[in-house]
């Protein structure tokens, strides 16, 4: 049995989110379907994490794993080459061919048995992209909020979330949750064209967490909010330490809970794991 690390690009939008489920199109439902169709046999896929319905990725990551028969099924030439680059290439072409234009495995890479796509992931990195005025071109792959956000007063909200914080207040109940502590290395936001992008990396992410810290942010900036001029002057004039960073910001956030931004505008772009996982 040897397992490898599948990279998947899709657009999430006619999908009910990544997680296998009963009677629902999904991104693993549809990618273990036509796995099995190949291989001829039950296969588990297992992803970095879930991503909700309407939320897309360029870079999600899922493990398989594949044993010497199923290469020498695919092949059908009895045997399995030592550096089998090309059994490889055949299973993503096959597999790819019978996926919906929707959803694209990009590669496949081989990891140690222990290795695990989500367990093992170093840091996650999303980006959320916001109009600054309406597109009916991109209206399902970014955000409107009604108005236009001013990038200038979005930054130090941005820089404030920076390194490790409480994230309870924000957080979407879950069960599964052993902490919701989260350390944040990346948080900025850009302009690109129209298109205010924010791009946050952490070593982990709660449920809706992207969407309720864009939504936030957005909503603190409206221009209307007496709680918005307060809080830019503290996060910006670096006034707070750490510790009332994470009760008066994340205060702040949990006045505003009901401001979840919506998925469509929401993209994971890249998983990181150590290197030495990977065995080639």
């Amino acid at each position: 049995m040897a397992r490898y690390f599948i990279e998947i690009e899709f657009n999430g939008s006619n999908f009910s989110g990544w997680q296998l489920q009963p009677e629902a199109n999904t991104i693993e439902g549809a990618i273990e379907q036509a796995f099995e169709t190949i291989l001829q046999r039950p296969i588990d896929l297992v992803g970095q994490g879930r991503t909700d319905a309407g939320v897309h990725a360029t870079a999600q990551i899922a493990h398989v794993d594949l044993t010497e028969n199923d290469w020498i099924r695919l092949g059908q030439s009895g045997t399995v080459s030592e550096n089998h680059d090309a059994e490889i290439s055949l299973i993503l072409h096959r597999a790819n061919r019978m996926l919906s234009p929707n959803v694209f495995l990009r590669s496949m890479r081989r990891v140690k048995e222990e290795a695990h796509a989500r367990f093992d992931a170093i840091s996650r990195c999303y980006e959320y992209r916001v109009l600054i005025e309406p597109s009916p071109i991109l209206a399902h792959q970014a955000w409107h909020p009604g108005f236009k956000p001013d990038l200038e007063q979005l930054k130090p909200l941005a820089t404030a979330l920076l390194g490790e914080h409480d994230f309870d207040a924000i957080s979407k109940t879950n069960p599964d949750n052993f902490t919701t502590i989260c350390t944040i290395y990346e948080s900025s936001w850009v302009l690109e064209g129209k298109v205010l992008v924010y791009r946050v990396k952490a070593n982990r992410f709660l449920r809706n967490m992207v969407r309720r810290l864009v939504g936030s942010m957005v909503q603190l900036v409206r221009g209307n909010d007496p709680l918005m001029e307060h809080t830019i002057e503290m996060i910006a004039g670096n006034e707070l330490n750490t510790h009332d960073l994470d009760h008066l910001w994340i205060e702040q956030l949990k006045d505003h809970q009901k401001f979840t931004a919506p998925a469509e505008a929401l993209y994971l772009v890249a998983v990181d794991y150590a290197s030495d996982c990977y065995i080639n």
